[in-house]
């Protein structure tokens, strides 16, 4: 056993070598003698015993070294003498500890105290080095490597940003599913996240973009508009400003822009459009005003020249156009616009587009000259050649689709327009179902939702009307700001950016008027504008946006670009005829009694047999089973009741 006053004084000498390399480091650096040197040595091995007889925690051995540095060195020296020298070894033992941790590396005590060895057998060229560093104040070893030594912590940061896999959706891509053949659908995510979807039931008749010979059967001069026979289910409805002179059967090909319009009368005949189609109450809108979507161009009767999509907005790619434009030549009774796909397009694919608009409009020509009205003489593209050729760009990295018939309409478009990037058409054949690989159908179901979540808690309530939409913004559990103001900005960000979204995706077209939250700065109200209208700008639809007013409404007017889902995929409510909302029980069964009453009041010794649905029938004999009996004795007639489980729900039928 070591004796304690021994070992109490080598740890008392190790604290006064301690505070000794402190003022050594405070005094500075200079050139050591060689004195020096063997002092530095005979430190070492007295720190080396101090280690040996006091138990080190890993503070400590981190801090004065490892127990067989100073093994090596040997000897004994007074700790006053050997203050500088064993200061500087202590950082040159440091320096190659830190190089140790900036590797992520575990030295290996061996080696450790190997390269500790090495460094205070070199003491004299060190000690220069770092007396010129702290000279001229460069940086210190453990901030700034040598040349040609690499910088391993940051390599493998970099190595390990290379290695993650791309998160999953990270890029855009096109998906059609056609498994089922009754309903195609698309959409097109970013990131992930959904931002386009069109479907499109093929056992409903559609007539949309259909070009018709239809025959005039009423002009409504009081509300200025014509209704038109094209073959619908109800009568279109044409208003004169829709009406085009070049339209007429006998001015095709022979009215140009400017000429007089003739009056119309039932009767005649004229080629239409449909632009919005039939609901259960209103006829299909039509107009004359004929347009046919080729994949660069749209052919416009009753245009002259041509024209360019105002969201081509560099104005030196308007002058290329303009230019490649001018140099093909136009029948005088049609125009032409430049879509926005057209931008960057060469010459040669523009002309071709129009070629082919120009022989399809003579073949329409020619059905109408032939048809007897209603006629049909042109039908829009289906949902998947028409997804392509108004959604496809260059930036889309991937389109699948899951139906070997929607493979080979995209295939024939591709070899079209777009020869060189086939190879990204895929057609899916794994079993897991397509829009469930991308987590489609989760989302799809919630864009079908009245109630939309906001990130920070709040949500979006979006309702249907028949005048227009309307969007409330609710703050909900957000209550993470210090204020009323900063939590209603911060709602109302969110719920600009996710309005933009849902209009384009659920094709909400009319009128739209969005409650945000009432904000008093005014910074505020714009802020939440700017984002609102930077969101539509990747709207393809034409849209019109006012300001925030003081009560804290924004109306927006947007062009509805197809068929929305809530037309395809939801049905209006029968028990409710789409107000979402029902008569109470009690309401019911009074307005019931009121009825049963005056039948019974009528005419005396009569039988009146009342059908009700189950609930209801319980509720009425529960509640007015006195009620009826007095009324049968009041009258001289009686009430038979009868349940019908076919009824709806808290519905009835009297018959007398």
């Amino acid at each position: 056993m070591p004796d304690f006053h021994g070992v109490v004084e080598e740890v008392a000498s190790r604290a006064g070598g301690k505070k000794g390399r402190h003022r050594s480091r405070r005094r500075g650096r200079g050139k050591k003698t060689s004195a020096a040197e063997g002092e530095e040595k005979s430190a070492s091995a007295q720190e080396g015993e101090a280690a040996r007889a006091e138990p080190q925690g890993p503070g400590d051995a981190g801090e004065e070294g490892e127990p067989g540095e100073a093994a090596e060195s040997g000897g004994t020296v007074d700790p006053a003498e050997g203050e500088e020298s064993a200061g500087e070894e202590q950082k040159g033992r440091r320096r190659s500890r830190r190089r140790g941790r900036r590797r992520r590396k575990k030295v290996p005590a061996a080696e450790e105290a190997k390269e500790s060895a090495d460094a205070v057998g070199e003491e004299g060229p060190l000690a220069a080095a770092e007396t010129f560093e702290g000279a001229e104040g460069t940086l210190s070893e453990e901030t700034a490597p040598r040349p040609g030594e690499e910088e391993p912590e940051e390599a493998e940061e970099e190595a390990g940003e290379e290695g993650v896999p791309e998160a999953k959706g990270a890029k855009k891509v096109m998906l059609i599913d056609g498994a089922h053949p009754e309903e195609i659908r698309v959409a097109i995510l970013r990131e992930g996240v959904l931002e386009y979807f069109e479907v499109e039931n093929q056992r409903r008749k559609l007539f949309k973009g259909n070009i018709y010979k239809a025959k005039v059967v009423n002009v409504a001069q009081a509300i200025e508009a014509a209704f038109v026979d094209f073959g619908g289910g109800r009568h279109g409805f044409l208003p004169l400003n829709e009406y085009c002179g070049g339209a007429l059967i006998e001015n095709l090909e022979t009215w140009n822009e400017g000429d007089k319009r003739p009056h119309l009368r039932p009767g005649t005949e004229i080629l239409v459009q449909v632009t919005k189609e039939e609901s259960p109450i209103k006829g299909a809108a039509v107009t004359s005003y004929i347009s046919i979507a080729g994949r660069y161009l749209v052919m416009m009767l009753g245009m002259k020249r041509y024209g360019i999509s105002k969201k081509i907005t560099g104005e030196k790619e308007r002058e290329r156009i303009r230019k490649n434009m001018e140099k093909l030549s136009y029948p005088d009774h049609l125009g032409f616009i430049v879509r926005t796909v057209g931008a960057g397009q060469p010459l040669k694919d523009l002309r071709a587009d129009l070629t082919n608009l120009v022989k399809l409009w003579n073949r329409t020509v020619e059905g109408a000259r032939a048809e007897k009205a209603p006629a049909l003489l042109y039908e829009e593209q289906d949902i998947v050649v028409r997804a392509l050729r108004d959604n496809y760009s260059s930036d889309i990295a991937e389109v699948f689709m899951d139906s070997p018939d929607s493979h080979r309409k995209a295939s024939d478009f591709f070899d079209v327009y777009y020869p060189k990037q086939k190879g990204k058409l895929k057609l899916y054949r794994q079993k897991r179902p397509l829009f469930f690989r991308y987590n489609l159908e989760e989302q799809i179901e919630r864009i079908c939702l009245r109630k939309v979540p906001l990130p920070s808690g709040g949500h979006i309530l979006i309702d249907r009307s028949e005048a227009l939409w309307s969007i409330d913004v609710n703050s909900g559990r957000s209550a993470r700001d210090r204020d009323i103001e900063d939590t209603a900005f911060r709602t109302n960000k969110e719920a600009a950016a996710e309005v933009a979204r849902q209009l384009r995706i659920r094709d909400m077209g009319g009128l739209i008027v969005v409650d945000f939250i009432d904000m008093e700065h005014r910074n505020h109200n714009k802020e939440v504008e700017r984002i609102l209208k930077e969101g539509l700008k990747r709207d393809k639809a034409k849209t019109d946006v006012t300001s925030l007013g003081k009560f804290g409404l924004v109306a927006i007017s947007r062009q509805r670009m197809g068929i929305s889902f809530y037309d395809v995929l939801l049905k209006g409510c029968d028990l409710c005829a789409g107000t979402g909302s029902l008569p109470t029980v009690d309401a019911t069964v009074v307005k019931l009694m009121r009825r049963i009453h005056s039948d019974l009041a009528r005419e005396a010794g009569k039988v009146i047999v009342v059908r009700v649905s189950p609930p209801l029938l319980e509720a009425v004999v529960n509640q007015k089973r006195e009620e009826i009996t007095r009324l049968e004795k009041l009258c001289g007639s009686r009430v038979s009741f009868v349940a019908d489980p076919s009824l709806p729900f808290l519905s009835y039928s009297v018959t007398v």
